[in-house]
Order: structure tokens, then sequence, then C-alpha cells
């Protein structure tokens, strides 16, 4: 017999969570969230070639990369909002 199985999901990047309270925790610090004023909402924000002609998420204010593993940046002072953000933005990052 098939069972009722209750998940909670993100508003911003749609992850999924057993319980309400760790998807609010999530919510309040995810990246697709505007409010956390991360890359991933920023209209600054830009993909490049590297050297090697490899793809590489770029910043163009602070002319850095972005989305690199084990740093995150949030409540950046350089932050712009994206005019439009798409249904599914989350899954193109």
């Amino acid at each position: 017999m098939p069972k009722k199985i209750i998940r909670y999901k993100c508003d911003y990047c749609k992850k999924t969570y057993a319980n309400k309270s760790a998807a609010k925790r999530h919510e309040w610090r995810c990246f697709f969230n505007p409010a956390t004023k991360s890359c991933a909402t920023c209209k600054n924000a830009d993909m490049i070639s590297d050297d090697n002609d490899e793809p590489v998420d770029w910043c163009r204010k602070i002319n850095s990369r972005i989305f690199r593993k084990g740093w995150a940046v949030v409540s950046c002072h350089k932050w712009e909002p994206i005019e439009y953000i798409e249904e599914n933005f989350a899954d193109e990052w």
C-alpha cells in the first residue's frame, strides 16, 4: 500500500526537506534567495572562458572568480538584483 510522504520545498532553489524547520533554516540562507545578496541573484554574475577555454563563473563588478568551492559570496556590497529571474533559474547554476 502506498504511503503518504510530506516534504517541504525551498521557494527559491526547490530543494526539498523532510521537516519544516530544516526547510525554513535553508531558505534563510539559500543562495537563490535575493535577501542573501549572493552571486546567484546578482546581475553582475557572468560566465567567461579561462586561459584553457574552460567556462568560469565571474563577477563583472569585482573582476573576480565566483562560485569557488568553499567560498560563498553573500551580503555583497556590489550586489545588484537581476531584473527578471526565471522560475527554473536555480537549475541553470
